[in-house]
């Protein structure tokens, strides 16, 4: 196991740097969704989790490490306007910034979108948009191993707003340290996809 950690380490940091860069390189245009994949999604609700997968380097990096098809989620905070908040990389900095975001935003240079839905989630989702939208442009610091790609990715702070037990997330069934997954968040939830672009 510790020579699967250090190569793990090397993927995120690849990661970070991929994502950092990503300006420089704009992914492959055939496979980033257009404005049309989205239309057929059904209005959001607040409380919901947006999930998308990157193009380009970064994404692949990421998706690499991971095994994860998503590589960022973020939640319904507003569902009229509508908003997400979601962790955004901060220019510059090694460091992620919670930010209101528009879905079509959000989805940009993303070649994957999705929609979960908490089913009867009232009082719980009520609680994490509050908490989501007590942490808007607050920064939290990208470490370098297993909990980056939670950080990166917005899965950490999601789960921190649904209050779920890091330490649980943090853990696969053997025992061992892993990222948080968006994966993780839906199944500790019990969030349901109801919308996907996601072609298999």
């Amino acid at each position: 196991m510790p020579r699967f950690r250090h190569i793990f380490i090397a993927c995120l940091a690849l990661a970070v740097a991929g994502d950092f860069a990503w300006h420089f390189y704009e992914g492959d245009s055939d496979l980033v969704l257009r404005s049309r994949d989205l239309r057929k999604a059904p209005p959001v609700k607040a409380g919901d989790l947006v999930l998308i997968s990157r193009t380009g380097a970064a994404g692949n990096v990421m998706r690499l490490a991971t095994k994860t098809p998503w590589t960022h989620m973020a939640i319904v905070v507003d569902e009229a306007a509508p908003r997400l908040a979601a962790a955004q990389k901060t220019q510059g900095e090694l460091s992620v910034r919670l930010e209101l975001t528009d879905p079509k935003a959000f989805a940009a240079d993303a070649e994957q979108y999705a929609i979960a839905r908490i089913s009867g989630c009232t009082d719980l989702c009520a609680d994490a948009v509050s908490a989501a939208l007590g942490e808007i442009h607050k920064k939290e610091t990208i470490s370098i191993g297993a909990e980056g790609f939670g950080i990166l990715s917005g899965a950490r702070l999601i789960g921190k707003f649904f209050k779920l037990s890091e330490k649980d997330l943090a853990r696969a069934a053997d025992g061992t340290e892993k990222p948080i997954l968006p994966e993780d968040i839906l199944a500790a939830t019990g969030a349901k996809i109801i919308f996907s672009t996601r072609k298999n």
